[in-house]
């Protein structure tokens, strides 16, 4: 009986220690400036849809829709560039330019690493159908955080052109 007994503190002592232990790991830590990274480009039709992750620190991405001034108008900044000879070159002539409103991320004072995909569509069109050159094309883009910290700068891939 007392062999089952010190078994049963010897469970509980191991299951405290755990407890403890996991009780100090601490959650990820990330920086406050958004970090970027590039998951795929599909393009549907005249249409297309980007998808990245993002990862920030401070949790404050995202407009709300009553924000609409500069500089909260637009947080995800894109460049269209089509291939030329072999090398790509910016077109800066499209208007309205590929600039996107991520929707507000309510992280209201969570003060911790949020972490997340980002769908974009690239609609009612995702590159100049009036250039010859656009059968090879690629973006680049940025976004920025609530706090104007501008993340990395992420190209695309090549993108062929149905």
């Amino acid at each position: 009986m007392r062999l089952m007994k010190l078994k049963h503190s010897y469970y509980w002592l191991i299951g405290a220690a755990a407890l403890t232990w996991v009780g100090c790991i601490k959650p990820p830590q990330c920086p406050d400036t958004p970090f970027i990274e590039y998951k795929d480009f599909i393009i549907t039709n005249d249409s297309a849809q980007l998808f990245f992750q993002f990862s920030d620190g401070d949790g404050d991405i995202g407009l709300k829709k009553s924000e609409t001034q500069a500089p909260y108008d637009y947080n995800l900044y894109m460049s269209y560039f089509e291939k030329v000879n072999g090398v790509f070159v910016e077109d800066s002539t499209l208007d309205p330019p590929f600039w996107y409103r991520v929707p507000y991320l309510n992280t209201e004072n969570s003060n911790r690493c949020v972490k997340g995909t980002i769908h974009v569509n690239l609609s009612p069109f995702y590159r100049n159908f009036l250039s010859p050159e656009s059968d090879t094309i690629m973006f680049r883009f940025y976004l920025l955080d609530r706090a104007l910290n501008k993340s990395n700068i992420i190209d695309t891939p090549e993108i062929i052109t149905p």
